[in-house]
């Protein structure tokens, strides 16, 4: 099994991943336990030239379902967990920005927990969080608030 997550980031352009994925997953015979699993924010299919948009249409979308409250809270807190902390209120602001998404509690807790480390602090603070928020908001394609509208 093939696990690529952020497949936009590999797929864009002309790198030649794209011809040689295409070729491993159409070799004959076909191993039957050889699986791709491409994660991204879209759809592979989005991304590639009308050469392989054939090699993905066989794909199956899988939309994950926001995190429970519970499960958001660890993924902001667990990660760091003995070397840095969190404000509860940035953990809160965090978790209500993102909607529970994953990619989203990763981005925000990444950018704010850059800015702690930015002025060596071991406490991400509401401000950072807050921050972190106008960061995503200044790159549309990674903005929660893109997101949320859709």
């Amino acid at each position: 099994m093939w696990l690529v997550d952020e497949a936009d980031k590999l797929l864009e352009g002309k790198t030649g991943i794209q011809k040689q994925l295409k070729a491993l997953a159409s070799s004959q015979p076909l191993e039957p336990n050889i699986a791709f699993i491409l994660a991204d924010l879209s759809h592979p299919r989005d991304l590639v030239d009308n050469e392989f948009s054939s090699f993905y249409s066989s794909f199956h979308d899988i939309y994950l379902e926001p995190l429970s409250p519970r499960d958001a809270r660890k993924l902001v807190i667990e990660p760091v967990q003995g070397h840095f902390s969190y404000e509860e209120e940035a953990i809160e602001m965090i978790i209500q920005e993102s909607n529970r998404e994953p990619y989203w509690i990763q981005l925000l807790c990444r950018e704010a927990l850059s800015l702690a480390l930015a002025q060596n602090r071991t406490v991400v603070t509401l401000e950072d969080a807050r921050s972190a928020r106008r960061y995503g908001r200044k790159h549309p394609s990674t903005s929660v608030e893109q997101r949320q509208k859709k």
